[in-house]
């Protein structure tokens, strides 16, 4: 007996991620699938051909659906405001802000350099993305309300009981907060050939990196903090899992 077929992902109508696939000598006897596997890096996609229905293919030869989100480890699909508005809950529940010290730096959103827009706090007023560098270990995170550049309150991240890490809670928050505002980040699609260049000027949580993983492959940046090379028959997926997960605007050239 041989071993069992691996469990499959849709990343759209037309196209699964193969998951746990090292080669096709994991497939066991299903040869009619064999030899239409792409293997790109990690990635194992297997692609509809013209009027098949690819999910329905999949089961029929044993393969185990699941949900891309559970398969990546997603958080639950929220609002922009929703997330906002839970944690800025949270906050005034939170410690006062004069714990924090003073040599923390604040994310002011408007500028179109990542780096730049961490400030020490000076005169700004309202709730801000904080972090903190630690002699040891990677920075403190946090979410601060300003009172003219006073730290009055704050909630450090994650929060508890998340499992994300601390700054990919942060980057979220600031993408939901920068929506919430209207002005929400950019990424930066354009179509010269056979894959598409999405290009990202604002870091992205781990498990979206992963999905973009997922829908093609991380070259090197394009002038911007991270970029991905994706096929022409997953662009709409991408594009759309950044604007609804993480409230992007999608810009072309």
């Amino acid at each position: 007996r041989g071993p069992a077929p691996p469990p499959s992902a849709m990343l759209s109508q037309d196209a699964a991620q193969l998951v746990g696939l090292a080669n096709e000598g994991g497939w066991g006897s299903l040869t009619d699938l064999h030899g239409r596997v792409g293997y790109d890096g990690a990635s194992r996609r297997i692609v509809a051909k013209p009027g098949e229905e690819l999910a329905a293919k999949l089961r029929a030869a044993g393969l185990r659906e699941l949900s891309v989100k559970a398969w990546l480890k997603e958080p639950p699909t929220v609002s922009a405001a929703d997330l906002l508005s839970a944690a800025l809950a949270k906050m005034k529940l939170a410690e006062p802000g004069d714990a924090i010290g003073a040599d923390m730096e604040v994310f002011v959103a408007g500028g179109s350099i990542y780096s730049k827009c961490w400030v020490r706090p000076s005169c700004q007023s309202g709730n801000f993305i904080a972090k903190r560098a630690k002699a040891f270990g990677a920075a403190q995170w946090m979410l601060v309300s300003l009172d003219a550049g006073r730290p009055m309150r704050l909630a450090h991240l994650p929060s508890p009981g998340s499992s994300l890490r601390a700054c990919d809670e942060a980057w979220r928050l600031q993408l939901a907060k920068d929506a919430v505002d209207g002005r929400p980040q950019a990424f930066r699609l354009t179509l010269p050939g056979k894959f598409a260049h999405f290009d990202l000027t604002f870091p992205i949580p781990q498990w979206a990196h992963r999905r973009m993983l997922a829908f093609g492959r991380q070259v090197p940046s394009r002038k911007c903090i991270c970029s991905y090379d994706i096929s022409e028959g997953l662009v709409a997926e991408a594009s759309s899992f950044l604007e609804q997960q993480l409230w992007m605007k999608k810009t072309t050239s």
